[in-house]
């Protein structure tokens, strides 16, 4: 892994949580500082896997999230398809790859690997994932989130882990949750300040198998202009 394509410059903050509150590092790209506030991205992807029974080893590597970005994204269908979502073409040049994922953030939901992909993460998985999440977004500040995957017991964990802390949020304000259908499948949006600042959340549907990018990014676009033109006019792709 190249330490020139991420910024070590929130590392810091996350000394007394690693290990503890969650396992691994946020990728986050080296021009993700230089982001205005209101365009910052924050991907949120969901599970690891250990793959050869070597959950022991990924969890003691702070760095697993970081080198799994770094590693597959010019080859990987699921990298490949967050960029095409974003940016809204499906031919992007490798060294617009590269750009889009110096510009943003990516960590993982579900803090401990799962054995393999037919292991599903439950309630409490989730649960664990949106307090960390909470303790990450604090360092990161990222005007939107992005995250992947729509089951119930994804945005169930995050009104449990809302109202459970409800120091997180500002009370005036309530959740402006929504379920927007996009082609076959549903949205879910949520809307609410925290310490006086707005943030959105985006559920769509993982970017795997049976995923159309154009669709997605329609709704993308449709909800965020702004962001998405922002990094549409940054990416040279």
């Amino acid at each position: 892994m190249d330490d020139n394509f991420i910024t070590d410059v929130y590392d810091k903050s996350y000394q007394d949580m690693i290990g503890k509150d969650f396992n691994w590092l946020p990728f986050t790209g080296k021009q993700y500082p230089e982001v205005p506030k209101q365009d910052r991205v924050l991907i949120l992807g969901e599970s690891c896997y250990a793959w050869k029974n070597n959950a022991t080893e990924i969890c003691a590597n702070k760095n697993h999230i970081r080198e799994n970005v770094y590693n597959q994204m010019y080859d990987s269908g699921f990298f490949k398809n967050i960029v095409r979502t974003m940016i809204g073409k499906r031919e992007i040049t490798k060294a617009a790859r590269k750009q889009f994922w110096e510009t943003v953030s990516f960590q993982n939901l579900v803090t401990t690997p799962l054995a393999t992909v037919k292991h599903r993460p439950n309630l409490d998985d989730y649960k664990k994932g949106w307090v960390a999440y909470w303790q990450i977004h604090e360092v990161l500040q990222p005007k939107i989130c992005i995250v992947l995957g729509t089951e119930a017991a994804k945005i169930d964990s995050f009104i449990s882990v809302l109202r459970r802390e409800r120091e997180l949020i500002d009370h005036k304000n309530e959740l402006n949750l929504h379920f927007p259908k996009v082609g076959r499948y549903y949205a879910k949006t949520l809307s609410f300040d925290v310490k006086g600042k707005n943030i959105k959340f985006f559920f769509i549907k993982h970017p795997s198998s049976f995923f159309s990018w154009q669709a997605w990014h329609e709704f993308l676009n449709d909800n965020i202009p702004d962001v998405i033109n922002y990094y549409q006019t940054k990416i040279n792709a």
